[in-house]
Order: C-alpha cells, then sequence, then structure tokens
C-alpha cells in the first residue's frame, strides 16, 4: 500500500465517489474504505442504468436487461447510508465552476460538495483536472 493511501486511512479521508467508478471494478477498492456519493452522481448512475436496461429490452435480451437492474440494486443496497443530499446552496455555488472551468453540472456539484466535506473526488474523468487547484482529485 503506498504512503498516501495509508495516510488518508489513517486520517479517515472521505472519498467522493464519481459516476465512472460506479461503473468501474475499481470501486471494489473503495468499498471498505469510508465514501460517499451524492444524490446526484446516483441519479446519473440510475439514468445510464435504466437506459442500458431499456436497450436490452427492447433488443430482446431481457437476461442482460435484468442483469441491469440488479446491478442496480447491489449498488443502491451497498450506498444507501452513503448518500449525500445536495441542497440549493450546493447548486448555486456549482454555477460558477460549470461557467468558470467547463465542466459539467454533476461534476462541480461534486467539487462543492467535496470542499464542503473536506474530501478526495474519486475519478477517471478528466475535467477534473480543470478544477485540481480547487479539490483533491485521485484516479485509482
Amino acid at each position: 500500500m503506498s504512503n498516501e493511501k495509508e495516510k488518508e486511512e489513517k486520517n479517515g479521508k472521505i472519498h467522493l465517489i464519481d459516476t465512472d467508478i460506479l461503473f468501474s471494478k475499481k470501486y471494489l477498492n473503495f468499498r471498505e474504505k469510508e465514501y460517499r456519493i451524492t444524490n446526484i452522481t446516483l441519479y446519473e448512475f440510475i439514468v445510464v442504468i435504466r437506459n442500458k436496461y431499456m436497450e436490452m429490452m427492447k433488443k430482446g435480451h431481457k437476461d442482460r436487461a435484468k442483469g441491469y437492474l440488479n446491478f442496480l440494486k447491489l449498488i443502491k443496497n451497498e450506498m444507501k447510508n452513503s448518500i449525500i443530499d445536495v441542497n440549493k446552496d450546493d447548486i448555486l455555488k456549482a454555477i460558477d465552476i460549470i461557467f468558470e472551468r467547463e465542466i459539467n453540472v454533476g461534476d462541480a456539484i461534486n467539487v462543492v460538495i467535496a470542499r464542503k466535506m473536506n474530501a478526495t473526488i474519486v475519478s477517471n474523468d478528466k475535467d477534473y483536472d480543470r478544477v485540481k487547484d480547487l479539490v483533491e482529485v485521485i484516479r485509482p
């Protein structure tokens, strides 16, 4: 284990998981750590799963569609106590970041929440490179 990871675990560093990590096997590395997701990230995740589910159903791939639904249920059960509610003030603070740093709404909200919680964002999204002076980001 790297020194940086050891320090994070000892200090109880909170990891704010981005949507792309939920779809990655790398999510498994964070299941045992203290992590959170925003309700916006959960929403984005559900939208993608629903679209994949509908696509598979239309193609007649019911087993694959059911697999997406089961995956959603698994993630939902695992993180029911890790969801952070985003409030209107968080969204209002994110507006400047959206336009000044040219990142999407969900990512900007994650930046606001990470700053508020002193959390590290976990994502492979390169858009976070534009905000690395505002918040710590790790790529697993």
